[in-house]
C-alpha cells in the first residue's frame, strides 16, 4: 500500500541536513509559509545524533587472542596447576563451556560473573570444579590476554571523528563491570564516551534490549536516530533491529559467524570501521 507523508519544513536546508530519502517520489510545492514534500514508497531517515558502540571485537581487538592463541594459553596455565590436557580436548571443553553459558544465562548478566566460564571449563575437561580453582585460572589466564588486547584499526580516529562531528558516542557492552573498566582503562578510550552501559549494572544483557532502551532514555534519543554498531548478530544487532536503529555489523573475529543463520543481518556489514565514515 502506498502512503503519504507530508513534512512542512521552512527551508530546502533543514531538509537536507535532517533527512535522507533513498528511491522515493519526491514532489515539492512551495508556499509562502512553507515548503510541502509529498512522497510514495520509501522510508525516511532521521539524521544520526548517536552511534552505539560494542566494546569486545568492536573498539578492542579481545578476540584475536580467542581465535589464534586462547587454547595454547589454557594448556600452558593447566600444566602449572598440575594438568596435562591435549589442545585437541581443550579446544572441546572451551566451546562447550561457552555454549553452556551462552545457552542457559542467554539475556542474563550472570553470565559474566567472574570465574564462572572457567568454572565450566573444568567440568567439561573432567576436573572436579570449584571457585576457588576457577578464580585461580582466571587470574592467570587474564594476565596472559591482556597481553594481546589492542584497539582495532581505526578505532581512535573513528571516535574522534564523531566527536567532532558532535555525534554522542555510547559505550554498550555486556560483562562485569571490572572487567570492562580494566579494558576500557588499557584501551585508553574511556574519554570519548559520553555514556557508558555495562549489563551487569543493569542485570540484563543487550538481546533483552534493556541496555539499549536505558541509553536511549538517558540521553533522549529516538531509536531512528541511532546507529547500531557490533561484532555480534544475536546480540546488539538483533536489539538495533529489534528497536529500530540502523544496525552495522563488523564481520571481523571470533562472533563473526556465530550464529549467524538464525538472526536477521545487519542493515550494512562492514570489514573495517573506516566504512563508518560514509554511513553518516
Amino acid at each position: 500500500m502506498l502512503s503519504t507523508l507530508r513534512l512542512k519544513i521552512f527551508t530546502v536546508v533543514n531538509i537536507i541536513k535532517k533527512l535522507i530519502i533513498p528511491k522515493v517520489k519526491i514532489r515539492v510545492e512551495k508556499s509562502i509559509f512553507s515548503i510541502e514534500i509529498i512522497y510514495e514508497v520509501g522510508y525516511i531517515y532521521f539524521m544520526i545524533r548517536a552511534v552505539f558502540f560494542d566494546f569486545g571485537g568492536t573498539i578492542l581487538d579481545n578476540v584475536t587472542f580467542l581465535e589464534k592463541y586462547a587454547t595454547k594459553a589454557d594448556q600452558k596455565i593447566l600444566k602449572s596447576l598440575g594438568y596435562s590436557f591435549s589442545l585437541g580436548k581443550i579446544e572441546k571443553a572451551r566451546f562447550k563451556a561457552m555454549e553452556y553459558i551462552e545457552n542457559r544465562f542467554k539475556g542474563n548478566s550472570k553470565k559474566h560473573t567472574v570465574g564462572l566460564y572457567n568454572f565450566y571449563f573444568f567440568k567439561f575437561l573432567g576436573i572436579k570444579p570449584s571457585m576457588n580453582l576457577a578464580m585461580k585460572f582466571y587470574r592467570k589466564l587474564s594476565c596472559e590476554w591482556d597481553k594481546y588486547k589492542k584497539n582495532m584499526p581505526y578505532a581512535k580516529e573513528l571516535l574522534q571523528f564523531l566527536k567532532r562531528k558532535g555525534i554522542k558516542i555510547v559505550l554498550v557492552s555486556n560483562g562485569s563491570v571490572k572487567g570492562i573498566n580494566h579494558d576500557l582503562q588499557l584501551s585508553k578510550m574511556r574519554k570519548y564516551f559520553d555514556l557508558v552501559v555495562i549489563s551487569e549494572k543493569l542485570g540484563r544483557e543487550k538481546s533483552t534490549l534493556v541496555p539499549f532502551k536505558y541509553a536511549l532514555k538517558k540521553l533522549e534519543l529516538k531509536p531512528q536516530e541511532v546507529l547500531v554498531v557490533g561484532d555480534r548478530i544475536d546480540e546488539e544487532i538483533f536489539a538495533g533491529k529489534k528497536l529500530g536503529c540502523t544496525t552495522v555489523r563488523i564481520d571481523f573475529g571470533f562472533w563473526k559467524n556465530y550464529r549467524k543463520d538464525e538472526y536477521e543481518e545487519a542493515d550494512y556489514v562492514i570489514k573495517s570501521l573506516k566504512e563508518i565514515k560514509s554511513l553518516l
